[in-house]
């Protein structure tokens, strides 16, 4: 047979993977490795891979487990704090109902806080004792004393401050009024007057104790008696305030008028 080119090429790769398959043989057994151990190495991996694939859904499950005790754990802690701030608000709405059915047995009413009326009288008036007033103290409640110089002029008006009583109920004072201009003058005394006296003490006047007068006719000479709040004892002297006194041809003017007290 002739030696031609393709067959040494032929022969010279079948050379090369003999030596291949050789120098791996060789490599194999260098490392203690047959033919047979190799195979039972790939069974052994095949084994443990099998075994780690059932590994792995136990430790999924495993898993799972845990986050679901801890879900259940963190509903629980939340349910519990939801209990707490609802004890705490059923505790304060019933502390606020005793507290406004307590207001309500008390004063009548649940929505509105009060005081004794006493004391707002007292607030008002320090004059609440009969024991600190000019009735009570040297003077005769049953008697009209008279006053001195207690007159005043204005407009064709003279207002003049005749009498005082002295009472535990009130003060009673008697005024005359002369028109003696031609105008008709109109004034409210029973509404716009009252008395103060040194100290900066005011007595309001009692609109429906006394007489009531709402105007004063030109030539008209009237008495009308007022009313008001008792007298300290403290008081020496009085001053009679009327306002808004006014007729067609002038604005509203007003009086002042200081008398001694008895």
């Amino acid at each position: 047979m002739a030696d031609t080119p393709k067959l040494r090429a032929l022969a010279h790769t079948i050379n090369g993977k003999d030596r291949n398959k050789m120098s791996t043989n060789k490599d194999d057994k260098e490392k203690g490795l047959t033919p047979s151990s190799n195979d039972k190495n790939k069974k052994e991996l095949m084994v443990i891979n099998e075994e780690d694939a059932k590994e792995e859904p136990e430790m999924k499950e495993e898993i799972i487990s845990e986050e679901s005790i801890e879900t259940r754990q963190g509903k629980k802690e939340g349910n519990n704090v939801l209990a707490v701030v609802m004890g705490v608000a059923a505790l304060l709405l019933v502390i606020a109902l005793m507290f406004f059915g307590f207001r309500y047995l008390t004063t009548g009413s649940a929505t509105h806080s009060s005081e004794s009326a006493a004391e707002v009288i007292k607030e008002g008036n320090p004059v609440t004792s009969s024991e600190g007033l000019k009735a009570t103290n040297g003077l005769d409640p049953k008697l009209a004393y008279n006053l001195k110089d207690a007159s005043d002029t204005y407009g064709g008006l003279t207002v003049t401050l005749t009498k005082i009583q002295f009472r535990q109920d009130g003060t009673r004072i008697w005024v005359n009024f002369d028109n003696n201009g031609g105008q008709k003058i109109h004034l409210m005394p029973n509404v716009n007057s009252s008395l103060v006296d040194q100290n900066g003490r005011t007595y309001k006047v009692d609109s429906f104790a006394g007489d009531s007068i709402t105007s004063i006719a030109p030539g008209a000479h009237q008495e009308f008696m007022l009313v008001y709040e008792p007298i300290s004892a403290e008081s020496k002297r009085l001053t009679f305030n009327l306002d808004s006194v006014f007729d067609m041809k002038k604005t509203a003017w007003n009086y002042e008028i200081t008398f001694d007290l008895p």
